[in-house]
């Protein structure tokens, strides 16, 4: 049987460590590099439910997007929800392995994907990382034809499934030249307004944001959930196509922090 340490090499291959931000917590989160394990879930992030899919399924690790331990915790007790996980993990000897940043600045990360996704062409990292000039945060390119405002808001309600998105007043009668940065991206804005998009599309953009930018550039929140759950997407595909030894599954009791009325 293939060991936990074979899993995490086949995603740092792809998605190493040292493309992740300073404050983040990219890794092994909880295991035994030693242990063995053959069958791995695929989530966004862990929650109760996602765990209880992983006993169920007989997976021994867990591979998520958003870091289980992202702030360090003062203590681990079945107070919180976040201890509660943890012990849960342990006592099922589950191991749970974190590719956040690592993954969304890799050069084929969440961003191009989101990119081809939105058929984006001559795409290029936004904002490239000093010590690793082929990663980092975000991506912009180019529409092959430029698209009226509603259209191109559809085209991108189509492309990333959307339920819905908010999306900020221009003075732009079409879009070409377009943004991206999964989840939370606001701090790239003027990044984008830099570099000449007519769109930037991210996450939890704030009122006062909308209002700064609308005389530059369209901004777009297409969810951070709605972004980011691509990354099972690439994770699956990752670590199926290095090892055909490891079992991957999706998890299927995942759903959106919020909801729609």
């Amino acid at each position: 049987m293939p060991l936990l340490s074979q899993l995490i090499s086949i995603i740092e291959e792809r998605y190493p460590l040292r493309y992740q931000e300073e404050w983040d917590n990219s890794g092994l989160q909880i295991g035994n590099p030693a242990a063995e394990v053959d069958k791995v879930l695929v989530a966004l992030e862990i929650t109760s439910a996602v765990i209880d899919e992983a006993i169920h399924r007989g997976c021994q690790a867990i591979v998520t997007h958003h870091p289980l331990l992202f702030h360090p915790p003062k203590n681990i007790t079945a107070d919180t929800p976040q201890g509660c996980d943890i012990i849960k993990a342990i006592k099922h000897d589950i191991a749970i392995y974190s590719a956040h940043t690592s993954l969304d600045n890799a050069p084929e990360g969440i961003n191009k994907l989101l990119a081809d996704k939105l058929l984006l062409t001559n795409v290029n990292i936004l904002a490239p990382m000093a010590q690793s000039p082929e990663a980092g945060s975000g991506v912009i390119g180019t529409l092959k034809a430029p698209l009226n405002v509603g259209d191109f808001v559809n085209h991108v309600k189509t492309a990333l499934k959307c339920r819905e998105i908010i999306y900020g007043n221009t003075t732009l009668k079409s879009i070409q030249r377009v943004a991206i940065c999964s989840g939370a991206g606001t701090f790239l804005t003027q990044k984008a307004i830099e570099q000449h998009a007519d769109a930037y599309i991210t996450a939890d953009i704030k009122h006062h944001d909308y209002r700064d930018a609308e005389t530059r550039i369209m901004l777009i929140d297409a969810g951070h959930y709605e972004t980011e759950i691509f990354t099972k997407e690439l994770l699956r595909d990752v670590i199926s196509q290095k090892n055909r030894n490891f079992a991957v599954l999706m998890a299927e009791y995942e759903r959106p922090a919020r909801n729609f009325a």
